[in-house]
């Protein structure tokens, strides 16, 4: 290789925000790495090998990584892609809510084909859900509550969301697509309703974003192999682990699903992936969609 060709690859290093330092006839040295999401960067993480384990797309600015995974789940992308961005101009959550995605976040999407049913789908949000929060405990030192069906909490505030999204037959998933999104700088006070989202910077975890990802998507991985070997036994797993960090659990709360609001006790989770909420008749209903929020115990 020319020095010629040597200087335009550390230009573009440099261009992709690589810190390399130069000396006249000593060469070049790496000096730092920038906190982008690169693909090279995500699998090396992985502990992948730069051949391409898995394809992993990045992108600086996208409307959704899970519309964008979408279209490559219908094109017959492997289990294990990822959809990786900075920024997102139209991220979606829950019931087509808008997904705030500014640029330094977590924005991920991970195609998968589980060898499940389609009644067992519920499952998946929750087992990406309990993938989140494993995570950040490992990289934060910090305990992560899940708010049913798909919020991770820190000290009762919103640190991440998940959105599955899944393509059927009668008897058969042929893909389900897992978007997770992930505050990483603190969130602006004024933006948000009380109380105000928890970022990982505020839990002390300044690790690469491109590690968290990683992490995120290993925790994620077992849980869904897990799901192949033995769906009834790994779903009772989650079900447990879920209802282990479940906010609220045994406290008066309100559900406002499709039909009607319900108000009740929340009791749990099951293996299906309902929400168990016994109401006032003590009766316990299963509920399989819906918005949960406190409420205040009577007097």
């Amino acid at each position: 290789m020319t020095r010629t060709a040597v200087w335009k690859l550390l230009e573009r290093m440099r261009q992709l925000g690589y810190a390399v330092d130069a000396r006249p006839r000593g060469g070049y040295r790496l000096a730092g790495i920038p906190d982008w999401p690169l693909p090279w960067e995500v699998a090396l993480r992985l502990g992948e090998e730069e051949s391409g384990a898995r394809p992993i797309y990045f992108y600086p600015s996208i409307p959704s990584t899970n519309d964008a995974a979408r279209q490559l789940a219908e094109a017959g992308a492997p289990a294990g892609t990822l959809v990786v961005a900075d920024r997102q101009t139209a991220g979606r959550g829950r019931r087509g809510r808008t997904w705030q995605s500014p640029p330094g976040g977590i924005y991920l999407s991970v195609v998968a084909r589980p060898r499940c049913q389609p009644s067992q789908a519920p499952v998946l949000a929750l087992a990406s859900a309990l993938a989140v929060a494993r995570a950040v405990e490992a990289l934060s030192g910090q305990p992560a509550a899940v708010k049913w069906p798909n919020d991770v909490l820190v000290h009762e505030r919103k640190l991440s969301g998940v959105l599955a999204e899944v393509a059927a037959d009668q008897e058969t998933l042929r893909w389900a697509v897992i978007g997770i999104g992930l505050n990483v700088e603190p969130v602006p006070a004024g933006e948000h309703a009380f109380p105000r989202p928890i970022g990982l910077v505020e839990l002390g975890c300044r690790a690469h974003r491109a590690a968290v990802i990683a992490r995120v998507v290993l925790e994620l991985e077992g849980l869904l192999q897990r799901l192949d070997r033995s769906p009834a036994e790994a779903a009772a797993e989650v079900a447990r682990e879920i209802e282990a960090r479940l906010v609220w659990k045994g406290r008066p709360v309100r559900v406002d699903t499709l039909a009607a609001p319900v108000e009740g006790e929340l009791v749990g989770v099951d293996a299906s992936g309902a929400l168990l909420l016994r109401v006032g008749t003590g009766e316990t209903l299963r509920l399989f969609a819906g918005d949960v929020t406190l409420r205040a115990r009577p007097a």
